[in-house]
């Protein structure tokens, strides 16, 4: 799921922005390999997509994650577009420790959207348009990636 939400956030900036993908398939690489690809790349920003699980299928929340003091601001504007555009219970950001977060060079957050175990959130991701290949709710996340990523921008 990350790998269409990643893919769907970074179309939707304007061609003079650069994105750069860690992760363009399901292919295994270390958060300490995506830290220092973003590191190369001299990202502006590192933004981490992922989603949560539990064995209680009725827990489900947004967060983002942060380690560095210059993540916080970035980690707040990801965790309240996302919680806002999926009207998810939104938990604020908590520091982590993460090697993606902690050998960054950039501001850098990780956001856990949703919960892939809550029955609801499963229902929402099997929810695909009509002639569509991308689930709406993935759609819908990506967009609010994005507006957050903007809104950070916006406020530097």
């Amino acid at each position: 799921m990350p790998v269409e939400v990643e893919s769907s956030t970074g179309k939707r900036y304007p061609r003079d922005v650069s994105v750069a993908y860690t992760r363009i398939e399901d292919a295994d690489l270390t958060n300490t390999q995506r830290a220092q690809d973003c590191n190369a790349a001299e990202a502006a920003i590192l933004v981490s997509i992922h989603h949560n699980g539990n064995r209680d299928p009725s827990i489900d929340y947004s967060t983002a994650l942060y380690q560095k003091r210059i993540d916080k601001a970035l980690a707040s504007a990801i965790v309240n577009a996302v919680a806002d555009a999926t009207m998810n219970i939104n938990r604020g950001i908590m520091q982590f420790v993460s090697a993606v977060l902690i050998k960054s060079t950039m501001p850098a957050t990780i956001s856990e959207g949703y919960f892939l175990t809550n029955d609801v959130e499963r229902d929402r991701l099997n929810d695909f348009a009509e002639n569509s290949t991308t689930c709406a709710y993935c759609d819908m996340e990506a967009q609010a990636l994005a507006q957050g990523i903007a809104t950070y921008f916006a406020t530097r």
